[in-house]
């Protein structure tokens, strides 16, 4: 029994720091671009939600990725519907609607750099949503 509540603990920190450092690492489609915009936040993909800083959101010219762990989920701008904006008690969510078939149809981060976000998605035309919880 003691072994279990020493080798518990010691998964849960190792799976915290696998999804950390996993997700800091960029694949080769991130390499070969220069990042307008990059940083950890929280997310939700679909039912799976991830807390602060185990989500990278990275913003391209062409598109935007948002990875966590060894996913990376690849948004060409011209695939987002819109986003909407909203606030919880800490954080700003941003939702992506888009139809790109093969994404999660939920996908949500939690940021405090929404206003850094938005700023980028009006130059690229996509429509900005906001609504109150």
């Amino acid at each position: 029994m003691e072994i279990l509540s020493l080798l518990i603990p010691a998964m849960l920190v190792t799976l915290f720091f696998f999804f950390l450092f996993v997700g800091k690492l960029r694949g080769k489609i991130e390499k070969e671009s220069n990042a307008l915009l990059g940083f950890q936040c929280g997310g939700m993909f679909g039912w799976t939600s991830l807390c602060t800083p185990l989500v990278r959101h990275t913003m391209y010219d062409d598109y935007l990725i948002i990875g966590y762990g060894s996913t990376r989920h690849i948004i060409k701008y011209e695939d987002i519907d819109f986003v909407s904006k909203s606030l919880s008690l800490l954080t700003e969510n941003l939702r992506y609607h888009h139809n790109n078939q093969e994404l999660p149809k939920r996908i949500i981060i939690y940021t405090n750099n929404a206003s850094d976000i938005l700023s980028i998605l009006k130059l690229k035309h996509v429509d900005i949503k906001s609504k109150a919880l």
